[in-house]
């Protein structure tokens, strides 16, 4: 009798809760990184140092509308449907006019602001792939939105599948687009006499590939929707609020990931400018250990953030459920940072036609450090968002945001534009966000029955 009860507390501490991630999407993510690096081997390293920022943004944009908006969206949806308070069609559309907005908002920013994005760090041609990015980050935000409605009403599979289409889709146009840049740019630059310019253009098309993704994953989810419409746009019965009140929950819902997102371009920002603007390749070749460690991480926590997910704090035997999830990390992460270490800049000579990558031959193995870091930090994040602690978790986003910054203008000062000391100060910023998280998550589940409000 205590075995079946000990059994039925596991199983309820796996957690059924709308919007867990399933595996296939944090590959799809893994492979989203892959198809940049491999975009960075397109256009090589003078094109990779007019891509990289633009890269980071999507990659970030990209984390936002793929898991963090559409999980938080997904609760707001589910809890509302199910208690008659609101329609799923209302919902659906509210949603979509609120992603309209926040991604228009995004897309003037970056349609209208490249030049001023591309001076800051002293590239002036960087503004052609910040402006090529503009309509992507539109046509995402509307993708989210969909992904979370989906989510919330059971529908994680149609939103895995749009993740990978995204990618895929994606990742072909940016391959195909970046040689036409870097024709037209290897044209332009006889006429015109400027060098950097085939680089400029080459990163400029390839900047051009996600819209595409976007759009196939976004058209991919209205068919669907037309498909399933008797379930995702039904009346439910019961008194419902207005409209405004309908959605409002979805927009209190997604300000976690906005400060979320803040904290990413915050840092980003901070990178730019201590670190962004030294000379020669070496920002491109931030660009690449960014995407490889991303890309290891991802895969190392395939297993780990799905089941972290799944985690609910009005559930026995959380903290059982987090410790299975957290086991699932230490062999991928170990042969991830192993390989990161080992073989990194093999990896980039293979990548860039033999080139060397810049900084000490030890270098690689501070990046190979961050990848156990970075899956830990996804893990539990996720486990955070299934306890519906995001506030919680986007204010210690913000603080190793912080963190990182002063670390930069540290090691900057000690050594100016050595790529160690930004190394450094993204894998010391990930040790500190997990154990911000991984501290708060041990008091929410002290006695392993820990219940949430």
């Amino acid at each position: 009798m205590e075995s079946r009860k000990r059994l039925t507390a596991e199983k309820r501490g796996r957690g059924t809760g709308k919007g867990a991630i399933p595996a296939a999407s944090v590959l799809a993510a893994a492979f989203g990184a892959g198809v940049q690096l491999a975009v960075f081997g397109r256009i090589g390293q003078s094109g990779g140092v007019f891509y990289t920022s633009p890269c980071l943004v999507y990659m970030g944009i990209y984390v936002l509308t793929a898991f963090c908006l559409p999980r938080a969206a997904a609760a707001a949806v589910s809890g509302r449907v199910r208690r008659g308070q609101a329609d799923p069609g209302a919902l659906l559309a509210g949603s979509l006019a609120l992603a309209a907005v926040a991604g228009g908002a995004g897309a003037a920013l970056l349609g209208f602001g490249g030049e001023m994005l591309a001076a800051w760090p002293g590239r002036p041609m960087e503004r052609y792939a910040w402006e090529a990015l503009a309509p992507a980050v539109w046509l995402m935000a509307l993708l989210g939105a969909m992904r979370g409605h989906f989510l919330g009403l059971g529908g994680s599979a149609p939103a895995a599948v749009s993740m990978i289409l995204e990618q895929a889709a994606g990742g072909a146009a940016a391959l195909w687009f970046a040689g036409d840049g870097l024709r037209e740019g290897s044209r332009s630059a006889l006429v015109y006499g400027a060098e950097e310019l085939e680089g400029a253009l080459g990163a400029a098309g390839a900047m051009a590939g996600p819209a595409v993704g976007a759009g196939a994953g976004l058209l991919f989810l209205l068919g669907m929707t037309v498909l399933w419409r008797k379930n995702l746009l039904r009346r439910t019965s019961g008194r419902k609020a207005s409209p405004a009140r309908q959605v409002m929950p979805l927009l209190l819902a997604g300000i976690p990931g906005l400060f979320m997102a803040a904290a990413w371009a915050g840092a980003l920002a901070l990178q730019i400018k201590w670190y962004g603007t030294a000379s020669g390749n070496r920002w491109g070749e931030f660009g690449f250990w960014c995407l490889a460690v991303y890309l290891l991480a991802a895969v190392s926590a395939a297993a780990g953030v799905p089941a972290a997910s799944r985690l609910s704090g009005r559930r026995p035997g959380v903290r059982e459920g987090l410790v299975r999830a957290l086991r699932r990390l230490p062999i991928p992460c170990i042969l991830g940072a192993v390989l990161l270490a080992a073989g990194g800049r093999m990896a980039f000579g293979l990548l860039f036609d033999g080139a060397q990558a810049s900084g000490p031959v030890w270098l690689g193995a501070v990046w190979g450090c961050a990848v156990p870091a970075a899956s830990l930090g996804a893990v539990l994040t996720a486990a955070l968002g299934g306890f519906g602690k995001r506030g919680i978790s986007a204010a210690a986003c913000l603080l190793c945001a912080a963190l990182h910054g002063g670390l930069l203008r540290l090691f900057a000062a000690a050594w100016p534009g050595a790529p160690a000391g930004a190394a450094a100060a993204v894998f010391l910023a990930l040790l500190a966000l997990c154990g911000l998280e991984g501290g708060l998550l041990a008091l929410m589940t002290a006695g392993g029955e820990r219940r949430t409000r």
